[in-house]
C-alpha cells in the first residue's frame, strides 16, 4: 500500500458476501383446461459489500445504501406463478427491491434520502398455433413509480435498478422454421 503511487492504478478492493437463492417447482395438474403449474422464487440477500480505497485509506459499506446510480438493496427477489394448457400459458411475476438509504444526502439536508421498497407486478401470456407463438404482456401492471432519492443519478432514481418508464405493454410473434 505505501508504494501505490500511480493515481490511475487499481488500488482498491471489494469484499462482498451474501446468499443467492432459487426454488423452482413445476408439476402437471388436472384442473380443466389447466394442466401445468409452476412456482418459482429467486433472489439475492446481500450481507456485506465493502469497498476499500487503499491509497486513500477510505472504506464504505454499501448494503442497504444508494450512491447516485449505484443501488445495493439488502434483498432483491422475483417470484413467479405460471399456469398452462395444451397450447397456452400465463405467468405472473412479482419483482421486489428492498429500501435503500441515500448515502450521499443525509436526512438532515434533504427530504428524499430513502428509496422506498418497491414491488412490481408483471403478467404475460402466450398461445401456440402450429409453428407460431403469439405472446403479449404488461410490465409494471400497477404503474408503480420508481422510488425517489435525492442523489439519484437520473430523475432522482436509478433507471438501471428501478422501472422508470411505468406501465409497458408488449406483444410478439415467433415463427419456428
Amino acid at each position: 500500500p505505501a508504494d501505490a503511487t500511480y493515481s490511475f492504478g487499481n488500488v482498491g478492493e471489494l469484499t462482498a458476501s451474501g446468499i443467492d437463492f432459487e426454488a423452482d417447482y413445476q408439476t402437471d395438474v388436472d384442473w380443466g383446461i389447466i394442466n401445468q403449474l409452476g412456482l418459482r422464487l429467486s433472489g439475492t440477500y446481500n450481507i456485506s459489500r465493502e469497498e476499500n480505497w487503499v491509497e486513500l485509506g477510505l472504506s464504505r459499506e454499501m448494503v442497504g445504501k444508494a450512491y447516485g446510480f449505484e443501488v445495493y438493496p439488502e434483498l432483491k427477489a422475483v417470484s413467479t406463478v405460471s399456469i398452462g394448457g395444451e397450447d397456452w400459458n400465463f405467468g405472473w411475476d412479482m419483482r421486489y427491491i428492498d429500501e435503500t438509504v441515500d448515502a450521499l444526502r443525509p436526512a438532515e439536508v434533504t427530504d428524499d434520502n430513502i428509496a422506498d421498497a418497491v414491488l412490481y407486478h408483471d403478467i404475460n401470456a402466450s398461445y401456440y398455433w402450429n409453428n407460431v407463438k403469439f405472446g403479449m404482456g404488461i410490465s409494471n401492471l400497477l404503474d408503480k413509480d420508481a422510488p425517489r432519492y435525492h442523489s439519484g443519478f437520473n430523475a432522482n432514481t436509478a433507471p438501471g435498478t428501478y422501472d422508470t418508464i411505468g406501465r409497458k405493454l408488449f406483444a410478439n410473434v415467433q415463427v419456428k422454421f
